[in-house]
């Protein structure tokens, strides 16, 4: 049997004034052994971030009787400077923006920002990486019907086996390298777009 979730932005849970609190407790469930940093946003930056007017967070649980934080993600929308790899990606770039002098478009583009299941839990109730990332894009989706949007992107770090960008490039989830950067802390990113 497939196991359904429900999705809830921190914004939906600030309304009720009580829950600043209980919020702070649920997320301190949430741990990523494999990267810190996914980790740290959830407990430290997101409703601060979310009270600024930066991002959004939500929060994915499971559709149990007793409902378990499975994963997160975080969105934004934010500019992004591409050089288009085919000419499909031109096209619609150029509805957006004008090229400058070296071919590269400014556009705006949903960023997911943050994104990470609950290693906190029993394999067995962990959610698959697939399926938190198509209820993000889902969430986009309804986003983009009230708003517009053509491309969603993502980064993710440069790693010895590749697994996370084979998991963002493979056929399940399509997206496509344009570009890298490296962070401060002088690691390598590898910068992610697919269209909408």
């Amino acid at each position: 049997m497939e196991r359904k979730y429900n999705t809830f932005s921190i914004g939906e849970l600030f309304a009720e004034s009580a829950m600043e609190e209980e919020l702070t407790d649920i997320v301190s469930t949430f741990k990523s052994p494999q990267n810190h940093d996914i980790e740290a946003f959830l407990h430290d930056s997101a409703m601060q971030s979310y009270k600024q007017g930066q991002s959004v967070t939500y929060l994915v649980y499971s559709d149990d009787e007793i409902p378990i934080l499975v994963g997160y993600f975080t969105l934004l929308v934010k500019p992004i400077k591409i050089q288009p790899f085919s000419k499909s990606l031109e096209r619609r770039c150029r509805r957006l923006s004008k090229p400058d002098t070296n071919n590269f478009f400014t556009v705006s583009a949903f960023l997911i920002a943050q994104f990470g299941k609950n290693y906190n839990l029993p394999k067995e109730k962990r959610i698959e990486g697939n399926t938190l990332l198509s209820i993000a894009e889902s969430k986009i989706l309804e986003i983009k019907k009230q708003i517009g949007g053509v491309f969603i992107f993502l980064e993710c770090e440069d790693s010895k086996d590749d697994f996370l960008l084979n998991f963002y490039t493979s056929n399940t989830n399509m997206y496509r390298v344009f570009g890298e950067r490296m962070t401060e802390k002088g690691k390598k990113l590898y910068q992610l777009i697919k269209s909408i």
